[in-house]
């Protein structure tokens, strides 16, 4: 199991977490007209992972599961970080 913590993407992350069985990644959305409003919402995502970010991550860790924590933002439907997670998601789990 890999946690990633409260993070931007990293590369230690990715390569210590390879083909974990369980990677729990942290997530922060928050849409284009609140950052384009607010200068706070643009200092805090740059301290995160974007849900496009976290799916390059899992495409490159390729864990067995993957899941969000942390999700930064209260507002969030679930259902749209998921589809903005797939739109870079390259990858899907063999290992069931």
């Amino acid at each position: 199991m890999v946690l990633s913590g409260d993070t931007r993407p990293s590369e230690s992350l990715i390569r210590f977490a390879k083909r974990a069985d369980l990677l729990v990644q942290e997530v922060y959305y928050v849409d284009e007209a609140t950052l384009r409003t607010s200068p706070e919402e643009r200092i805090i995502v740059r301290h995160h992972t974007t849900p496009e970010q976290a799916g390059e991550i899992f495409s490159r860790v390729q864990p067995r599961l993957a899941l969000y924590s942390h999700i930064g933002r209260r507002d969030v439907d679930s259902a749209k970080l998921i589809k903005l997670t797939r739109t870079r998601v390259r990858w899907r789990s063999a290992r069931t």
